[in-house]
């Protein structure tokens, strides 16, 4: 079994996909933000590098700022964490 894709909502009704194509060494993160119009609301895609621990962090970082739509603790973001890390080397 492979999983190839994650769909997680945050605190505020906003949703990612998480995932990463065979034999890629990035994990994609799109972020889609139905509450507001623009570029955000149709998407924002960004990165983190499957093999890199910091870069996995910050994206989780970010991806929970954009979900919650605040700074969260180290708890919050370690829940964001998991999910990028589900698809890390």
């Amino acid at each position: 079994m492979r999983t190839t894709r994650i769909d997680i909502e945050g605190r505020r009704g906003r949703y990612a996909t998480v995932s990463r194509r065979e034999g890629a060494r990035v994990i994609e993160i799109t972020v889609l933000v139905p509450d507001r119009p623009g570029p955000l609301g149709d998407g924002e895609t960004f990165n983190a590098d499957a093999t890199n621990e910091d870069s996995q962090r910050y994206a989780a970082a970010l991806l929970q700022k954009r979900l919650d739509g605040c700074e969260g603790t180290s708890g919050d973001i370690a829940d964001y964490l998991r999910v990028i890390q589900a698809f890390a080397d």
